[in-house]
C-alpha cells in the first residue's frame, strides 16, 4: 500500500467530516453567508502567504532537480496563480489589496500556519511534503466533490472551478506521488513520523473549516 493510501485510511474520519462540513456544503449549495465567505477569503488568502513560505522551505531541501522543479511549480502556482484568485476575489468583495495585505490571522489561521513553517524549518522534505499533502490535496477533493455546483452564486461557482480544474488537480496529484516517491523504501519510524505530521494537517484542514462555518476573532 502506497504511503498516502495508508495514512488517507488513517485520516478517513477526519476527511469525511470535513467533505460533509455545513461551511464546504455550504459553498455547494450557495448558502454559505457572504460574510463568512469574505472572512474565509482573507484568512485563506494569509494562510497561503505562509504556506509559500513552508514550500519555500522544502524547494530548499529538495536532493534531487526532479523534486525542486515540481515544487517550484507548485510554489509559483500558489504565489501567482491562487493568491492572485483571491486578491481579485476579495476586490469584488470590496476589500482593497492593501486592506487585504494588513488583515490579521485568527488563532486557528495563525495555529496552523506556524506549524506548517515550524516543520519546514525543523524536517526534511519528506515530512515538510506530507505536513503540505493534505491542504493541497484536500481542497482538490473538495473542488471535485462539488464540481458544477454552487448554487445560483456566480462567485461560489467560481471558487469550485478554481479548485475542481485540470490544472489544480495536476498540482495536488503531483504532490501526492512526490510524497510516495519520498516515502519509498523508508523504514517504519520515518513513516510513522510522515503519518503524525499528516494527520496534524488534517485536523487542522477541519478547524480551519470550523471557523469558516462558527467565525473567530475576525
Amino acid at each position: 500500500m502506497r504511503f498516502t493510501e495508508r495514512a488517507r485510511r488513517a485520516a478517513a474520519p477526519i476527511w469525511q467530516a470535513v467533505l460533509q462540513h455545513p461551511a464546504v456544503l455550504g459553498i455547494g449549495e450557495g448558502s454559505l453567508p457572504q460574510k463568512r465567505f469574505r472572512e474565509f477569503i482573507a484568512q485563506d488568502y494569509l494562510f497561503l502567504v505562509q504556506y509559500a513560505r513552508a514550500l519555500s522551505l522544502a524547494v530548499a531541501k529538495a536532493e534531487d532537480l526532479p523534486a525542486m522543479r515540481q515544487l517550484s511549480a507548485l510554489l509559483h502556482a500558489t504565489l501567482h496563480t491562487e493568491m492572485e484568485f483571491h486578491r481579485d476575489f476579495s476586490a469584488r468583495a470590496g476589500i482593497a489589496a492593501r486592506e487585504l495585505e494588513q488583515a490579521e490571522p485568527t488563532p486557528t489561521t495563525l495555529g496552523y500556519t506556524s506549524y506548517l513553517v515550524q516543520v519546514a524549518y525543523t524536517h526534511g522534505l519528506p515530512e515538510i511534503a506530507a505536513a503540505l499533502l493534505p491542504c493541497e490535496y484536500g481542497y482538490y477533493e473538495i473542488g471535485r466533490r462539488l464540481k458544477g455546483r454552487g448554487g445560483e452564486s456566480p462567485v461560489y461557482k467560481e471558487w469550485i472551478g478554481v479548485y475542481s480544474s485540470r490544472e489544480y488537480a495536476q498540482l495536488a496529484r503531483e504532490l501526492r506521488a512526490l510524497v510516495d516517491d519520498l516515502a519509498a523504501g523508508s523504514g517504519e519510524a520515518p513513516l510513522r513520523l510522515m503519518q503524525r505530521l499528516y494527520l496534524t494537517s488534517c485536523r487542522w484542514e477541519l478547524r480551519f473549516w470550523d471557523m469558516v462555518s462558527q467565525g473567530e476573532a475576525w
